[in-house]
């Protein structure tokens, strides 16, 4: 399979994506508990995203990919089914460190929070993407370069894992038995998005759940879920959904004298959804 026909097929499942979105908002109209206004700065955040993705954002982050590339000797050529195998198995494995360090290191942490911090989990909150996430995000794949993965196919293999998560942002779906073991599924997710004690930092996989298996995070829905941050945002605008963690950051920075300190604020590891940084720091 080459490269135009994996495009292809992102192609129509975006369109199948769009369309199941649709489908489940017409469904909720005459809903009482579905939050609209939250729905709404969703799709004004998504909107934005793709904005910035697709024009300032598009190739910038990844000129470095290609340029590294070129002096990669063993480079795959052939576009086989086995490599096209190999890449996306090995593009969930990489989504997987990346999500799980987005969630545990602060200064990542202040782009992903913007997937977090609607208090709403449906598929519109599936478009709900930092408009920094471009910038940051193309670094972590840099290890798929180096082995030999074209950046053609290491970013096609990144956008299919990407592309299959949309439809596990729902509630419609319950739980699916033995797959919500080996899948990234709708029980699967809400667990991930979650701010119960038992949910925080459970469920990084992309595509698969063996990483989580393997690594000790996987986590099965069992109870109900609430979602969002804690202490969850006030006041949210396209604008502070993106960019409020960015200040709690530079605010706990220049508390500190040391350079040392500065540099931790960023960089320590601390439980995601919960505000992110020592207490201390975050008052």
């Amino acid at each position: 399979m080459y490269d135009g026909e994996m495009l292809q097929f992102i192609t129509y499942a975006t369109l199948f994506n769009l369309s199941i979105t649709l489908v489940e908002w017409l469904s909720d109209l005459k809903s009482t508990n579905r939050n609209f206004k939250e729905d709404f700065l969703s799709f004004k955040i998504g909107v934005g995203y793709l904005f910035l993705e697709s024009t300032l954002l598009k190739t910038l982050p990844y000129i470095p990919l290609f340029m590294i590339a070129e002096h990669i000797p063993w480079s795959w050529h052939e576009p086989i089914w086995t490599n096209w195998a190999i890449s996306i198995v090995l593009a969930d494995f990489t989504y997987y460190w990346m999500h799980r360090f987005e969630h545990l290191i602060p200064l990542f942490w202040a782009h992903h929070t913007t997937h977090h911090n609607s208090e709403e989990f449906n598929l519109i909150t599936g478009y709900r993407l930092s408009w920094i996430e471009p910038l940051v995000e193309w670094i972590f794949f840099l290890p798929m370069i180096l082995i030999g993965v074209p950046p053609l196919q290491a970013l096609i293999s990144v956008a299919l894992v990407a592309t299959y998560q949309h439809w596990i942002h729902t509630q419609k779906i319950k739980k699916l038995g033995w797959l919500d073991s080996i899948f990234n599924t709708p029980s699967v997710h809400r667990v991930h998005h979650g701010t119960n004690d038992w949910c925080i930092d459970k469920n990084f996989g992309g595509i698969l759940m063996i990483w989580d298996h393997i690594f000790g995070t996987y986590q099965k829905e069992i109870d109900l879920v609430n979602f969002g941050v804690v202490p969850q945002l006030k006041d949210k605008t396209a604008f502070s959904a993106n960019f409020f963690y960015y200040g709690k950051l530079i605010k706990a920075v220049k508390k500190k004298k040391l350079l040392k300190e500065k540099i931790k604020v960023f960089l320590s590891s601390n439980p995601s959804n919960k505000g992110h940084l020592h207490e201390e720091d975050s008052r």
